[in-house]
């Protein structure tokens, strides 16, 4: 009777050891996928990183590229302002040429009319 409740005591653990045997195999396997889960996020957080830090170079960049086209703005106006400057000044040479070159017929209308 020991015999047989000792057989059936070994036999229940030799099943319990089946079944933790099991189950340390399907806990082996998941802590493997979580390990492996681990490494992606690990990977994916370091990509995240060198986004954010391209990102933040591109918010420079971009700052740096917007400042740079006021500054473009600015030249330009004054560059448009001085163009109108120098038009309106050779306006006024062109009309003094005309002016200047009538004088001077009108010099020589009276050089020739003296000689006569």
């Amino acid at each position: 009777m020991q015999n047989v409740k000792l057989q059936r005591t070994i036999e229940a653990a030799e099943e319990l050891n089946s079944r933790l045997s099991e189950e340390i195999s399907q806990l082996k396997e998941k802590l493997r996928g979580n390990q492996q889960t681990l490494e992606q996020a690990k990977v994916l957080a370091n990509e995240l990183e060198d986004l954010n830090f391209f990102s933040k170079s591109m918010e420079e960049e971009n700052n740096r590229l917007h400042i740079q086209a006021r500054q473009l703005e600015k030249e330009q106006q004054l560059l448009s302002v001085k163009m109108d400057n120098l038009q309106d000044e050779n306006k006024k040479l062109l009309l003094e040429k005309e002016s200047s070159e009538d004088k001077i017929k009108k010099l020589f209308t009276k050089k020739a009319k003296m000689k006569v």
